[in-house]
């Protein structure tokens, strides 16, 4: 053969070799697209399946998925095997060619498999096994010049050819292509585990949202149910307040009522007990809300009941504190209360103080007076509902001309400003010893004028209320 024979053999030889890398480049491109354009993974994975068989003439292969939080392989699509074979061929994959293939995560080109391989007996001669990998993203690692991203690459199943099924050879550059698909099937596969994942939590969440959704809404209704509940109980509790007094009894008078909630648990009163009687109430159950305001409205009736039938504050507290500890209201619910008799035709003051606050007596309004011209009427025993005996007892004042009585919760003087100090009584005695002959309801104005000054932006000033807050002022 002559020199330009070999050249003319030679040139060929090359150009075959390039139009079957030509040909091979754009197969690879072709199932590349192909795979990225299936709606389904079945798709994607069948559609490489088809296209390596379209490059390698391969007729026998198989696609194992290293199932989650399994150590076994299953397979999941083949081409050219049987069908019966395909869906028993799942294996632990710890046995030779194919351990190294997944933790080493390379290709492992086999030739006469021993009798121990696991697919010595679905093989002709010789195969090829290759990882299917997908790279996770991206994690941050500590390192000596500070933090640094990681990129880590897993395994998520197996590729099996049986090279011993088609007519050509598996060449370097085969392998190299086919190296460049099974990233490219990894790469799907990890994209629809994603899509699966995240169509789950999606449809978690919308099954959140619509349990949140009917949770609100049945909220909402049983918040409107309250809110309903707790505007009767307020107007029934605003009618159990005085609307008017017997003023035949009395000179002048004024009150103020700021419930902590929309029903509190402060009570009032100034009633006519005839023979030229007045009786005056201030009471404070324990918390506020609805219970404290249902045991208000027992203590209002109790009052009015046992008050017809008794000249004396203590026995009438003793009676209605008998009354509370039958019903045992606990330890949780107890009342403070202030009650007096004032007769005006002697002009003598009876009064008990069952644990509450004490209550001011200005003698002499019309002047100026000093500290002595205010008596304090400080508690003369236990509060109402806790114990069976009470402990208390009567005390009797000789009144001055145009006294003037001051009838409190602690409300008024234990509510805190910003700086965290209560407002105290002391505003409430200069209030006493200043007020001259200013009408009640002029001196209540000042003292909340005053009150508010003194909490300042605190939660009290905006309404939130820790405690019901009542003031009475009464000239007699």
């Amino acid at each position: 053969m002559t020199t330009m024979e070999n050249t003319a053999d030679s040139q060929d030889s090359e150009n075959e070799i390039l139009s079957r890398e030509l040909v091979l480049s754009a197969l690879v491109h072709e199932v590349t697209r192909v795979l990225h354009s299936a709606a389904t993974l079945d798709q994607a994975l069948n559609s490489f399946l088809l296209g390596i068989m379209e490059m390698t003439d391969i007729q026998d292969m198989a696609l194992f998925a290293i199932r989650e939080g399994q150590s076994d392989l299953q397979l999941t699509h083949s081409l050219g095997l049987e069908q019966v074979l395909a869906k028993a061929w799942n294996f632990i994959p710890n046995q030779g060619c194919v351990q190294e293939c997944l933790t080493q995560l390379r290709h492992v080109l086999v030739d006469k498999p021993n009798p121990s391989d696991p697919f010595r007996a679905h093989s002709s001669r010789n195969y090829l096994v290759m990882p299917i990998t997908a790279r996770l993203a991206d994690e941050t690692e500590p390192g000596l010049s500070g933090q640094h991203s990681v990129s880590r690459v897993r395994a998520l199943g197996l590729l099996w050819l049986d090279t011993g099924s088609g007519e050509s050879a598996i060449t370097g550059q085969t392998i190299s292509h086919l190296t460049g698909l099974t990233q490219q099937a990894g790469l799907m596969m990890e994209t629809f585990r994603i899509q699966r994942e995240l169509a789950a939590t999606n449809s978690e969440l919308k099954n959140s949202n619509a349990k949140l959704k009917e949770a609100y809404v049945a909220l909402s209704k049983a918040q409107k149910h309250i809110e309903d509940d707790l505007d009767r109980a307020r107007a029934i509790q605003n009618s159990l307040l005085p609307a008017s007094f017997p003023t035949q009894l009395l000179r002048r008078i004024a009150s103020k009522y700021i419930p902590a909630g929309k029903v509190g648990g402060d009570y009032y009163d100034c009633f006519d007990l005839g023979g030229c009687r007045l009786g005056m109430v201030v009471a404070d159950v324990s918390g506020h809300g609805i219970g404290a305001a249902l045991v208000m409205s027992m203590f209002k009736v109790l009052l009015r009941t046992f008050s017809m039938d008794s000249p004396s504050p203590c026995a009438v507290l003793n009676r209605i504190n008998h009354t509370f500890v039958q019903q045992q209201l606990g330890r949780a619910q107890f009342v403070t209360a202030f009650y007096a008799i004032f007769d005006k035709a002697s002009r003598r003051l009876t009064y008990c103080n069952a644990g509450h606050v004490a209550q001011l007596l200005r003698l002499d309004p019309g002047s100026q007076g000093g500290p002595d011209s205010v008596l304090e009427m400080p508690s003369q025993g236990l509060v109402l509902g806790m114990f069976g005996d009470t402990f208390l007892s009567d005390a009797t004042l000789e009144l001055t001309p145009e006294a003037r009585l001051f009838l409190f919760t602690d409300g008024i003087t234990e509510a805190h400003g910003t700086n965290g100090k209560m407002f105290g009584v002391e505003p409430m005695l200069q209030l006493a010893m200043a007020s001259g002959t200013n009408h009640p309801v002029e001196l209540i104005d000042d003292l909340m004028a005053t009150r508010s000054a003194f909490l300042g932006g605190s939660m009290q000033a905006k309404g939130d209320l820790a405690d019901d807050a009542t003031l009475v002022i009464v000239d007699l």
